[in-house]
């Protein structure tokens, strides 16, 4: 479901309410304005912020507006939110704004060097190599004490 556009959503509450909410956003509006231009003052915000600006209305009138534009008008303030805006482009905000990069440090940590690994395969455990060395030299000691003809 694709989301309204701003001045659609804002066209659904009254001048009384639209002066009400222009004032606690600090919007600078006379009440005498006609209804089109202060719409035009409160849809001019960014995503997020005109998103705070529908969650601070009452629940009742996030519901209003969602009967009035065909949307449903159960669950949170938070919801009937998003089912007025649609789903937020994230692909838009790819780069991080400097502060969030500043609060999170660096993403990537190189991994530690630990040292030579050995490969486990090609050779026999340490520990046991000098004992293996030693029976091997034992055991050509004795082949070569052996008759030919007694060697299997």
């Amino acid at each position: 479901m694709s989301g309204l556009s701003k001045r659609t959503i804002l066209e659904g509450l009254t001048k009384v309410k639209l002066v009400e909410i222009a004032r606690r956003h600090g919007v600078a509006i006379a009440p005498s304005q006609p209804k089109a231009q202060i719409i035009a003052a409160l849809a001019l915000p960014g995503h997020d912020e005109f998103r705070a600006l529908l969650l601070c209305l009452r629940k009742e009138d996030l519901q209003a507006l969602c009967r009035v534009h065909g949307r449903v008008d159960g669950g949170s303030k938070e919801e009937l939110a998003d089912r007025l805006l649609g789903p937020q482009q994230r692909y838009l905000s790819i780069v991080a704004r400097p502060e969030t990069l500043a609060e999170e440090g660096p993403s990537y940590t190189p991994p530690r060097v630990k040292g030579r690994r050995r490969d486990r395969r090609s050779e026999p455990p340490r520990g046991e190599l000098g004992f293996e060395q030693k029976l091997w030299q034992a055991a050509d000691k004795l082949r070569s004490n052996m008759d030919a003809a007694e060697y299997k």
